[in-house]
């Protein structure tokens, strides 16, 4: 990963890989009204998000998020992919609307960095989003994994 000064901490670069486009436009604005100057490069599947990552390399982002169904190459296929050829150091979040024990076992064991549940509501994806884009990944220990269920708040 490049490294960066704090005075560019608030410079990132995030990958999201949604395939539906009213969580896409959600996450949008999430990242937007939360105020973190940052590039946001959307795939509608895992791999294109890994193609994407063969042409910047070695550049890779500070941040990515996956959604696990997608079509083509879904989450857990991608996190692999990430693991095995480009780095075991980018924090890989999902952003997943399922709560099932079982698939944030698998998210932890494969490397994913956290766990995250969709919000169908702004506020509710903004206080998620704003809790892992205003935490310095690159600081956090090599086992730090972060699971974080959040249920949808309606405020």
């Amino acid at each position: 990963m490049t490294s960066r000064d704090e005075s560019q901490y608030n410079d990132r670069l995030l990958f999201l890989a949604d395939d539906d486009n009213d969580d896409i436009d959600l996450f949008k604005d999430a990242v937007a009204q939360i105020g973190i100057r940052s590039d946001l490069y959307v795939h509608s599947n895992g791999q294109q998000l890994l193609d994407t990552l063969s042409i910047i390399a070695p550049l890779t982002p500070d941040l990515i998020f996956l959604d696990i169904n997608m079509p083509v190459k879904n989450g857990f296929e991608t996190l692999v992919e990430i693991r095995t050829f480009y780095s075991d150091k980018i924090p890989v979040f999902f952003l997943s609307t399922s709560r099932d024990e079982e698939e944030i076992e698998n998210a932890r064991r494969w490397g994913a960095t956290g766990y995250l549940s969709k919000s169908a509501s702004l506020p509710g994806l903004k206080k998620i989003l704003s809790d892992v884009l205003l935490r310095d990944w690159a600081k956090g220990r090599d086992q730090d994994f972060y699971v974080r269920i959040q249920y949808d708040y309606s405020e």
